[in-house]
């Protein structure tokens, strides 16, 4: 595992609710790099399938997505729709704000998401997720 110590500062008066991690290797999902591996409607929206499949390197996209929505879930300790969570990889970026469904805001009275994104040079993808309120 490549995050072995970090420091998230927030600027915001919520508190901090929940926290998840997940890791993938991100070979996993290289079968959705060739026409017959579609990525799965139940975990992905359709909005992020068209996005990663766009990028340069949409396995290490589709990877992180799938890690957050996991990290989420251990989370919420909660089952949850994978596709209701979204989140928007770019390499240069390694600290994202994703979206949530307000249904679930609401639910769990989430008022701010934020998630830490590591890449390895093994090819492991590492996501922490943060859930304040």
């Amino acid at each position: 595992m490549a995050i072995t110590s970090s420091v998230l500062k927030f600027e915001t008066n919520a508190t901090l609710i929940a926290c998840g991690i997940d890791s993938e290797h991100i070979i996993r999902f290289s079968k959705y790099g060739y026409e017959e591996g579609r990525p799965s409607p139940f975990i992905y929206s359709q909005k992020e399938i068209d996005y990663y499949m766009s990028l340069d390197d949409p396995i290490t996209g589709l990877c992180v997505a799938f890690c957050c929505k996991e990290a989420v879930y251990k989370a919420l300790k909660q089952a949850y729709n994978f596709d209701t969570c979204q989140i928007y990889w770019e390499k240069s970026i390694s600290t994202y704000t994703f979206h949530l469904a307000n249904s679930m805001c609401d639910r769990f009275e989430v008022l701010e998401q934020y998630a830490l994104v590591d890449i390895s040079p093994e090819g492991e993808c590492i996501v922490v997720v943060y859930l304040l309120g």
